[in-house]
């Protein structure tokens, strides 16, 4: 999850505190098997996270939760980095140009990198939960 990192390093302070350790995105859980609980690994009742890659794709590809994360890789972060682009093209390039404005351009961009982290956080983190 190293876009939760760079959202939180570079784009400090975020309303929501960082996830630590950072949640994978799917992980599928069941029950122990007998084997397992004769080789004293687990007890039997619990839940512990699946192993095989074939049964966790599948899994994640019929639970509708998992298509939340790339929902927003594909439609939110392409149109906030278009938007973004086209104001930083369109005000704050020649604000600085201009240099007395230079702060203040400065300042909103920084409030606009920190909403756009925000956004990630409730995108990838906390829709997950």
């Amino acid at each position: 999850m190293s876009i939760l990192y760079l959202q939180s390093r570079f784009h400090y302070p975020l309303s929501y505190p960082t996830p630590y350790p950072p949640r994978p995105i799917f992980t599928r859980r069941r029950e122990v098997t007998s084997a397992e609980v004769e080789a004293g690994g687990a007890v039997a009742g619990d839940l512990v996270p699946e192993g095989s890659f074939y049964k966790n794709s599948y899994a994640m590809f019929t639970d509708p939760t998992s298509y939340q994360a790339l929902f927003y890789f594909l439609v939110i972060k392409p149109s906030i980095t278009i938007v973004f682009s086209l104001v930083l093209l369109i005000f704050v390039l020649p604000a600085l140009v201009l240099v007395i404005p230079a702060p203040a351009a400065l300042r909103a961009v920084r409030r606009l990198g920190i909403w756009q982290a925000n956004v990630a956080i409730e995108g990838l983190y906390l829709a997950v939960r």
